[in-house]
């Protein structure tokens, strides 16, 4: 049972990442842009935008 839960589960979740990483980071290395992109612009963006705006709301009050 914890080959083939395991296997599955982890082909079709390595295939999106992988998709979406070599088309955003044609330029960048392969194997950099595969691992840190994909972690760094999912997580940066939500923070970023967030940190910004109550940012500026800290600054206008």
């Amino acid at each position: 049972f914890a080959t083939p839960l395991t296997q599955p589960s982890t082909t079709p979740s390595t295939q999106p990442s992988t998709t979406l990483s070599t088309t955003s980071s044609t330029q960048l290395p392969t194997t950099t842009s595969l691992t840190q992109p994909s972690t760094t612009s999912l997580t940066q963006p939500s923070i970023t935008l967030p940190s910004i705006t109550l940012l500026f709301i800290t600054f206008l009050t």
